[in-house]
C-alpha cells in the first residue's frame, strides 16, 4: 500500500472518530410556541382565553352589549341588556300585550306599555278627557273623567289644566301666562293685575287718557302714560 493511501484512510478513521460533545437531551431545546400569548386582537387577553380574538371589544372583561355578540365571553349573547317592546296596534306610541325581548324595537312595537284599547288611537295614558257625560275611559286611569288630579274641585273634563289646583273655572285670571280661569284667555283684560294702557297715536309714550285698555303687557300702539294725542 502507498504512503498516500495510507495517510488517506488514517485521516478518514479520525474524522470518524470526532468526539462532538455530549448528546444534547430533548428537555434542552427551546420550547415551541403553544399559541397562549398570541393576542390577535390586542385587548390584553390571550387566545386561548378569548371567545373571539379578532374583535377587541369581545372579552371575559368586556361589558355586556345590546348587539348580538357575547362580548364577555360567558357563553350567552345579550344577557341582562334586552329592552322590552310592546306591539303598537293603533300607532298612539303606547303598547300593549306581553312584551318582545329585543336591543332594538321590531316593527310596530313600542317601549311604552299601559295601552287599555291599543284599537283606539284616542286611548291611551296621555289622552284627556274633557266630556263629562261621555263614559268613555280616554286616559286608561279607570275612571271616566271625573277624576280630579289637582284636588281643586273640579273633574278632568271640566279643568283645563287638572295637575295644577290653581287653575280651573273658579281660579283667578293673573298675567301669568296662564288661562287661570279656563275661560279660554291667557292673561286677559280681566287678570287681577292687570295695567291701564293709553293709545298712543303719536307715539310720543304719552297716551289718550279717552282712549285706554287693560292688558297685562302694552298693546302695540299704547302707552303705560296719559298725557298725551
Amino acid at each position: 500500500m502507498s504512503r498516500l493511501a495510507t495517510l488517506t484512510i488514517l485521516a478518514l478513521t479520525l474524522a470518524a472518530c470526532k468526539d462532538d460533545g455530549p448528546p444534547v437531551s430533548e428537555t434542552a431545546l427551546p420550547p415551541t410556541d403553544s399559541g397562549s400569548a398570541v393576542d390577535n386582537d390586542g385587548d390584553g387577553v390571550p387566545a386561548d382565553e378569548d371567545c373571539d380574538d379578532d374583535d377587541a371589544s369581545v372579552n371575559p372583561s368586556a361589558q355586556e352589549l345590546c348587539d348580538g355578540l357575547d362580548n364577555n365571553c360567558d357563553g350567552q349573547a345579550d344577557e341582562g341588556v334586552l329592552l322590552s317592546w310592546y306591539a303598537d296596534g293603533d300607532g298612539d306610541g303606547y303598547g300593549a300585550g306581553e312584551p318582545i325581548e329585543a336591543c332594538a324595537a321590531p316593527e310596530g312595537h313600542v317601549a311604552v306599555a299601559e295601552d287599555c284599547d291599543d284599537a283606539r288611537a284616542d286611548i291611551n295614558p296621555a289622552a284627556a278627557e274633557t266630556d263629562c257625560a261621555d263614559p268613555t275611559d280616554y286616559n286608561c286611569d279607570g275612571s271616566t273623567g271625573f277624576a280630579d288630579n289637582d284636588g281643586d274641585g273640579f273633574p278632568a273634563c271640566e279643568d283645563c289644566d287638572d295637575a295644577d289646583g290653581a287653575v280651573n273655572p273658579d281660579g283667578v285670571e293673573v298675567c301669568d301666562g296662564l288661562d287661570n280661569n279656563c275661560d279660554g284667555r291667557t292673561d286677559g283684560a280681566d287678570a287681577l293685575d292687570a295695567a291701564t294702557y293709553y293709545q298712543d297715536r303719536d307715539g310720543d309714550t304719552f297716551g289718550d287718557a279717552d282712549f285706554m285698555e287693560l292688558a297685562c303687557a302694552a298693546p302695540e300702539g299704547y302707552a303705560a302714560q296719559a298725557g298725551g294725542l
